[in-house]
């Protein structure tokens, strides 16, 4: 029974430290902060070049206003008929 336990923490401290080794290993991502996009970066991936996102939001509500209008023109003009 002795041998049996001592297999057996064997085993799950073997499979926790294969874990950690895993883990240890990964391999690092870079990314850009939050506001920005990724423009390039370089063969190895470690070196990236990061540029800002504008603000569209008012482009996208002349775009949504654009949409409106139309839908009511389209809407509109099947009533006439």
């Amino acid at each position: 029974m002795r041998n049996a336990t001592a297999c057996a923490l064997g085993g799950i401290a073997a499979g926790a430290f294969f874990l950690a080794a895993q883990t240890a290993s990964a391999q690092q991502t870079n990314g850009c902060p939050a506001g920005q996009a990724m423009q390039s970066s370089d063969p190895s991936g470690k070196n990236i070049t990061c540029v800002a996102i504008p603000n569209v939001s008012g482009l996208q509500g002349q775009i949504s206003a654009e949409a409106a209008g139309r839908d009511r023109r389209r809407n509109g003009s099947a009533r006439g008929r």
